[in-house]
This record gives structure tokens, C-alpha cells and sequence, in this order.
């Protein structure tokens, strides 16, 4: 008799069948397993209605079953859901693929991320007829939006607000947080954020960095798609400062330069030759407030004895004031009352002006110089004694050299390459090159082991700050304006004496002055005429002493017989000393008392 058995398909391990007197073989005949073959994938689990944003009750579940509907437990297939139907352009969020474990597909924490109706999700594998959802509903979630903080700041123009702008996205019923919600952010007269758009975190907050227009009322309308009200940020536009702010400041013989900090040069100060480069002068000549400089916009501005030159943002070099030795760089030697292009089409990115000559670094750090020539301040020669006349147009300085700082004195240039090495050329009366008079670059013999980040030159002296931030003057000690502690002239780099670090420093005539790294301001040398604003007059200093108010400062200049700072954190200027031909920009053009304290230089003149 034939025995048989019925089992279900999956559970089937071995049948044995027996015949007796059957013939043939003896003994049991083995059937072996059958393997469930996957073909398709089915919903076990349905997406329900669920709300934007916010994850399904129920996780939908896939399952992998055979051709009878029977799960196939040993899959591990890697299946898709996608989302169809509803409104165009939604989508699906959180993880959209899983490989199934024992034929089973779990996508947790999937939601929608916009209302509408007749969703569907679509589930697909390779090789696997792919299963479609019943359709479902998600509904928005009606919600507020608020201002967390931010909000009534007061900014400058043009700048970023100390405060982000941060907001709350929360339900309507309850106040909830609600995450995953995009954030829109939009200014008012001409201001910018960043970023534009944000999505709420699991506190349900966004925010953003507010810059601020230029002019007008400050707002900041901020949107989300489910709060049925926006809300407004407002900002107060700060009220210009009174005086002049700048970011970079220049001294002339007797008058000042400097960048506006929206833009722009200015000048004041004596205006005998043009010096200030706003135009024929008006008697006397002299201004006693700031003047713009005619012309193109400079981004950088240095100023000479009784010239000046400056540079536009694309690097072409403009000069302007007196030029008797050419030290426009035009070709010429008429005077100049308003900035004149410098010949030869170089683009620099630095320029400096000495007594009666200019240099500047081209973009690759090669000095070229113009002007004056009697003592080899223009550095194109071979070495030797100074021969050459008056050069009117740049010419490239020997050697061949990239430097990336400069300072130019009176007959005198140097300039610092890349290593922290000084060079200079030109004469050497009172030592300020280490060496004789040459028309090429010679080194600075420096002291062992010291290399310097920055130059700058007075009339007949020159001061460095090293990599260590420690001072070094060589040169002319007229005054005390070395700063080591007495008058001698000195050959070669002398260690400011008082044991400061400094960030900057500048030589005038016989006075030098710097900012230290505690952005204080030191000066010394001459103060006959109260030039190193520490509230006296009279007598000379030959080591640093600070500066009167104590206020902090991001850079001093020294002219003949005063200098100026800017302070840091107002860019307000300054000035001190003595008062005359408009050099303190404080409407006092010829009063009878020396200025011994910094005084607030005005703002430009209307």
C-alpha cells in the first residue's frame, strides 16, 4: 500500500515512502526539502492617516511572500517605498530603504512632509513584484510661529547683528515643538541672512544671521508654511558715529590721510602742494577737518612729505600733491591737486612714499620705484655710489627680490621680503642702512636670530617689529626716537628698551610711536610740542611711555610735529600735538595751544 502524508510546503523536511512487493529496491525512498521561491511583496501592515511631519502610529510593514502568499522567512531582501499621489512635489521622510530580516521589512519612523490626500506608498525589490498601499490621508498641522530672540537689536550699517535671529515653530493645540519645518527668512533694504532657510530642530527653533541694510527701517519677515501668521523681526540702524572712523591711517609732513570705513580716502591737514588731493585748495591753504580725495575709490593710501599716493581695488596706482623729482610716477613733474595715474600699467597690491620718491610691490612682491634719485633711493642701480638722475615713471629695483613690506624716508628706501630679512637703499647719513650710500638693496645686518614681520620708516630712521613681537629702530636717534634709551645714532636694529610686544609701530621726525599687544598706545622721542599725547610738553623721552586716555588703538602715525590713532573697537580717529596747519582734524587750525591729548579728529567736511 502506498502510505502518504500532507504537510504545508515550508515545514516539509523528508517523506518517506514504502512498497511492499513492490519489486525492485527495497527500503525507504527519500524526497528531499522544497525551498519557498520569493515573488512578491505585500503590505502586512498598512499606512495609516498620519499628520505632516509626525512619523506613522504604526510602522508600515513589508513582507516577501512565495506564489501562494506564504512568507518566505529566509529573505533579506533590500526593499524601497516610495511616495505617489497627494500633493505634487511631496516627499517621503526618514528611511526609505530596509533590508527585510526574516522576510520582513519594518520602515520606522517614515511621515510625509506636506498635506493632501489619496497618498499611496509604493514598495519595490529586485527580482519581487512590487506592493502598492492603500491610500491615506496626512493633514496639516496647524501651528504658531514666535520670536525666541533677536528681536529690537541695534546695528551698524551694513554689518551683522551681535544676536542670531532664532524662532519657535509650535502647534497650535498644546504648543508642542514641531521639527522638520521649513523656515523662511526675509529682509528689508538691501540686508542679507544666512542662511535663507532653515528646518526647525527637535526643539522646533530655527535661526539665522541678520546683516543689516544699508538705509531705512530694518525688518525681517519671518514665514513657515503650516503657521497661518508670519512674524516680524525689527532692527534699529546705529546712529553714525560722531568723528571720523577709519580703517587705515597714513602721516604726511602736515597733514594726514586715511580709508573711510565705508570707503573711500580722505585727507586733511596742509594743502600748499595739493597734498590733500581734493582739488585746487582754498585759501589759506589748508583744511582743518577731513576731505575726500577726488577720484577713484582707493582701497589703500600712504602719504609722503608733501605727496601721497594710494591704490584702487583692481591694484593700479594713483599719486598726487607736489612732484618737482617726480614722485607721481606720471611721467612728469607738474604738482598734482587731485590723484594721477602712475605709469607703466603695473597692478600692485602695496605702495609707500618717501621724502621726494614712491615705491610699491606688484602681486608677485617685485618693488618698483619712481621719483627722487640723488642718493639711489629708487634701488636701480648696480651697488654702487648713487649716480642716476630723477626716474619719473616705476622702475623695477635691482636684485630681483620679493619683498612684502615697504618703508621709504627721506633719500632712503627699505623693504622686507619674505624670510623676515630688511633690505635698503639709498643714503645712509645717520646709519638707517647698516652700511654706506648704495643705488641697490643691501641687508640690514639684524641681530642674530631675529627676523621681522613689518617695516616702517621716518624721516631718517626705521623701525621694525619682529616675528616676536619685540620693537627694533635704527637710523637717526634725533630726540630719543630710536627708543633705546638714549640719542646715539645707530647702525643697525636696536632693541626698543621696556621688554613691550607690539603690533605696530611708525618714526615721524624725531618722534616714534606704537601699539602695543595690549593695544595700548606707547610713544617717544621729541615732545616739544606734545607730539606724544601723554599730556605733557616740553623735553624729550628716549623710552616708550603710554599714550593719555587710556584708550585702545589699532594703529598710530607720526607726522613732523603730531600724530594721530585710530581706537580700536569705534575706529574713531585722533590726533595730538601741535595744532597748526589743520594736521588735527578737530577744526582748530592755527589755535595757539599745542593739542598734549588725543582729540577727536572730525567728520568729513559736508
Amino acid at each position: 500500500h502506498m502510505a502518504s502524508l500532507r504537510l504545508p510546503t515550508a515545514n516539509l523536511v523528508a517523506i518517506v515512502l514504502s512498497c511492499a512487493g513492490c519489486g525492485g529496491e527495497s527500503g525507504p525512498t527519500p524526497i528531499g526539502p522544497v525551498t519557498p521561491v520569493a515573488t512578491q511583496l505585500v503590505f502586512s501592515v498598512e499606512p495609516a492617516n498620519a499628520e505632516v511631519l509626525t512619523t506613522f502610529t504604526a510602522a508600515p510593514t513589508v513582507e516577501v511572500r512565495d506564489a501562494a502568499g506564504v512568507r518566505v522567512g529566509n529573505s533579506t531582501a533590500a526593499i524601497t517605498v516610495t511616495l505617489s499621489g497627494g500633493t505634487p512635489g511631496a516627499g517621503v521622510r526618514g528611511t526609505t530603504t530596509v533590508n527585510a530580516i526574516n522576510g520582513i521589512a519594518t520602515f520606522a519612523g517614515l511621515s510625509v512632509d506636506s498635506a493632501g490626500t489619496n497618498y499611496r506608498l509604493t514598495a519595490g525589490a529586485t527580482g519581487l513584484t512590487s506592493a502598492t498601499s492603500s491610500t491615506f490621508t496626512v493633514a496639516a498641522i496647524p501651528t504658531t510661529l514666535s520670536i525666541v530672540s533677536g528681536n529690537g537689536q541695534t546695528g551698524a550699517s551694513g554689518q551683522a547683528l551681535g544676536q542670531p535671529v532664532r524662532v519657535r515653530v509650535a502647534r497650535a493645540q498644546g504648543g508642542a515643538p514641531v521639527a522638520g519645518q521649513a523656515v523662511t527668512f526675509a529682509p528689508s533694504s538691501g540686508g542679507t541672512v544666512t542662511p535663507a532657510t532653515v528646518q526647525t530642530g527637535v526643539d522646533g527653533e530655527a535661526q539665522t544671521t541678520w546683516t543689516v541694510g544699508t538705509t531705512g527701517a530694518q525688518t525681517l519677515t519671518v514665514t513657515t508654511a503650516t503657521a497661518a501668521t508670519p512674524v516680524t523681526v525689527t532692527a534699529t540702524l546705529a546712529a553714525p558715529s560722531a568723528g571720523l572712523a577709519l580703517t587705515q591711517l597714513t602721516a604726511g609732513e602736515n597733514f594726514f590721510c586715511g580709508i573711510l570705513e565705508q570707503g573711500g580716502a580722505v585727507c586733511w591737514g596742509d594743502d600748499n602742494r595739493g597734498e590733500l588731493g581734493n582739488g585746487p585748495a582754498v585759501t589759506p591753504f589748508y583744511r582743518d577737518r577731513p576731505v575726500p580725495v577726488s577720484g577713484a575709490v582707493l582701497t589703500q593710501v600712504d602719504a609722503g612729505r608733501n605727496s601721497a599716493c594710494g591704490l584702487t581695488a583692481d591694484g593700479s596706482a594713483r599719486c598726487w600733491g607736489f612732484n618737482s623729482d617726480g614722485q607721481l610716477g606720471d611721467g612728469t613733474r607738474t604738482t598734482a591737486v587731485v590723484p594721477v595715474s602712475v605709469s607703466g600699467g603695473q597692478t600692485y597690491r602695496t605702495i609707500a612714499v618717501g621724502d621726494r620718491h614712491a615705491c610699491a610691490l606688484t602681486t608677485t612682491g617685485a618693488a618698483f620705484c619712481w621719483g627722487a634719485n640723488t642718493a639711489g633711493e629708487i634701488g636701480n642701480g648696480s651697488g654702487g655710489v648713487p649716480t642716476s638722475p630723477d626716474v619719473l615713471q616705476p622702475a623695477p629695483v635691482s636684485g630681483g627680490r620679493s619683498y612684502i613690506d615697504l618703508a621709504l624716508g627721506q633719500g632712503f628706501s627699505c623693504a622686507l621680503d619674505a624670510a623676515g630679512q630688511a633690505w635698503c637703499w639709498g643714503i645712509t647719513v645717520t646709519g638707517q642702512l647698516g652700511g654706506g650710500n648704495v643705488n641697490a638693496p643691501i641687508a640690514v645686518q639684524q641681530p642674530a636670530g631675529v627676523t621681522f614681520a613689518s617695516i616702517e620708516a621716518g624721516q631718517s630712521h626705521v623701525c621694525a617689529i619682529a616675528a616676536d613681537q619685540r620693537a627694533f629702530c635704527w637710523g637717526a636717534n634725533f630726540g630719543g626716537s630710536l627708543g633705546d634709551g638714549g640719542t646715539t645714532p645707530r647702525a643697525t636694529p636696536t632693541a626698543v628698551i621696556g621688554g613691550l610686544s607690539f603690533t605696530g609701530i611708525d618714526g615721524g621726525i624725531s618722534h616714534s610711536c606704537a601699539v602695543g599687544q595690549d593695544a595700548r598706545g606707547y610713544c617717544w622721542g621729541d615732545n616739544v610740542l606734545g607730539q606724544l599725547g601723554d599730556g605733557t610738553e616740553g623735553g624729550q623721552r628716549a623710552e616708550p611711555g603710554v599714550v593719555s586716555g587710556n584708550r585702545r588703538w589699532t594703529r598710530i602715525a607720526t607726522s613732523r610735529s603730531n600724530s594721530c590713532g585710530i581706537e580700536a573697537v569705534t575706529s574713531r580717529t585722533y590726533c595730538w600735538g601741535k595744532s597748526d596747519f589743520g594736521a588735527l582734524g578737530d577744526g582748530g587750525a592755527l589755535v595757539a595751544a599745542n593739542q598734549l591729548t588725543p582729540q577727536a579728529v572730525l567728520p568729513v567736511a559736508p
